[in-house]
């Protein structure tokens, strides 16, 4: 039977084309493709729902019902156009400031909040959303990196690195990190996404919007980002397939075959659309806490610590540290739950790390931490070429308890005793020096040029950057009442 196989080798290929060929006309892709190539669409609802909790738990969701559910009103009237619904699709902004979107297996997909300011029509962001859910129903591969930040980060010496230590840290901030990569899905063919740009166009159009706004939005990205960086676009949404004069005019060729289908409840009107997007928040959102140099404050949560200097910083979702250049060094503090008592748990640890891994600490104290209550362990590690400390500290403050992890090389001692020590609650004058950059919407004046309207209104953006965004030319006169978008800066509530 072997040999019958591989000397039907020729055959077997050229019958697989023809099946392939015909699989759009038999309806039976997603089936003959789970069996070719060992995956269902049950495998998709499985995976996405999977990596959707990685998602919320390592990017975050943006907290705003009203745009959400903005968003989901376009997916959904988008998604009543396919033919074949094999997916319950969510649609959610996340806390990503880069304008990205992305898609994964079973029905996920997302819109970061750095892409929503630089739609100037709901046809540009229906288009994009009809790219992505063209990735999803036609279940091209994403092929993540399972990478985390601290995969091979550890670089500490010693075995207990290795036997709970790297465990434990990537319990607190939930790694690996970067499962997701940048969440660009980079590894999309050119292909894949020419495929997404054509079947969401046509998305678009059956539902009521333009679909030539798709090439609008992408060339917006690319003013963007050459703006922000002085470079062209290399990643995220076109990461594999770049923003190109080609690709623009594949997108406007493809739109003049295309009927644009009638519907109602679509926002028809430029001030409509914009209306939605009045207060978004632009840039840094206070709300995942914000960097002042090495001092990080977290306004919502209520505390303040300050890492070493030089170190590298990172702010996720479920924890907050610095880690050296070399990746000898680290800390990292987490809030893990409702106000408890901290012995209790550092007791527990003890023993648990006593029976399992034979460990002693050098020493486990109850503490005093600028008044709050608090448990540390230390634990010496000498089975490396260099000895290396590793700090463990649970500190209850108001409503909250945080658990401390942190660890090196001896030379690194002295600067994580300093960064357990400035641990504390920020102060109301640290609350009211917070402030954040909001979309707002400015009326123009008859013959006001941009420059002087951002002059009057105070807008933290640039005049160059300003006309960007809003799809304008910097030398424009605006009329009376034009609403032009623009970012102010105001006190965090």
């Amino acid at each position: 039977m072997k040999g019958q196989l591989i000397k039907s080798k020729y055959f077997c290929k050229e019958f697989l084309i023809i099946i392939i060929l015909m699989m759009p006309f038999l309806g039976f892709f997603n089936d003959l493709s789970a069996q070719l190539f060992g995956s269902s669409v049950k495998d998709d609802k499985e995976t996405g729902a999977k990596m959707d909790v990685i998602v919320e738990e390592q990017i975050g969701y943006y907290n705003s019902g009203d745009l959400t559910n903005y968003l989901s009103e376009i997916g959904n009237r988008l998604v009543g156009e396919l033919k074949k619904k094999q997916f319950d699709f969510q649609f959610k902004i996340v806390e990503q400031r880069a304008p990205n979107a992305f898609a994964i297996p079973g029905g996920y997909v997302y819109f970061s909040r750095g892409l929503l300011p630089l739609a100037n029509t709901e046809g540009e962001l229906a288009c994009v959303l009809g790219h992505e859910i063209t990735h999803v129903t036609e279940r091209h591969s994403t092929k993540q990196a399972e990478r985390g930040i601290f995969s091979n980060v550890l670089k500490i010496p010693g075995n207990l690195v290795g036997a709970f230590v790297g465990q434990d840290i990537g319990n607190l901030i939930n790694s690996p990190i970067n499962l997701m990569g940048s969440l660009g899905l980079s590894s999309y063919s050119r292909k894949h996404e020419t495929e997404a740009d054509e079947k969401g166009m046509e998305l678009a159009a059956k539902a009521g919007y333009d679909p030539v706004k798709l090439g609008t939005l992408l060339q917006q990205l690319e003013k963007d980002v050459e703006m922000q960086t002085g470079h062209k676009s290399e990643f995220s949404f076109f990461s594999s397939h770049p923003m190109t004069d080609d690709r623009v005019e594949n997108i406007e060729k493809e739109a003049e075959d295309l009927k644009i289908s009638k519907r109602e409840g679509i926002a028809e009107s430029r001030e409509e659309f914009l209306m939605k997007l009045d207060g978004l928040c632009y840039g840094v959102n206070p709300a995942t806490g914000v960097f002042h140099e090495e001092k990080f404050l977290h306004p919502d949560l209520g505390f303040t610590i300050t890492f070493p200097k030089e170190w590298k910083f990172k702010n996720t979702p479920s924890a907050v540290g610095a880690y050296t250049e070399e990746q000898d060094g680290l800390i990292f503090i987490a809030g893990i739950g409702q106000a408890t008592d901290p012995e209790k748990i550092g007791e527990q640890f003890v023993k648990k790390i006593k029976k399992e891994n034979g460990v002693v600490p050098e020493r486990a104290e109850k503490k005093d931490l600028n008044s709050f209550p608090a448990y540390v362990v230390v634990i010496r590690d000498n089975s490396g070429k260099q000895p290396a400390h590793f700090y463990y500290l649970w500190v209850t403050m108001g409503d909250l308890t945080y658990n401390l992890i942190g660890g090196g090389l001896d030379s690194y001692y002295d600067m994580l005793a300093s960064t357990v020590k400035s641990l504390r609650p920020i102060t109301e004058a640290e609350r009211k020096s917070i402030t954040i950059n909001r979309i707002r919407l400015a009326k123009a004046k008859e013959g006001e040029s941009i420059s002087d309207l951002c002059s009057r209104t105070d807008n933290v953006w640039k005049p160059e950057y300003t006309a960007m965004i809003n799809e304008l030319d910097a030398s424009v006169k605006l009329s009376e009442g034009q609403l032009i978008k623009i970012a102010k800066q105001e006190p965090y509530k």
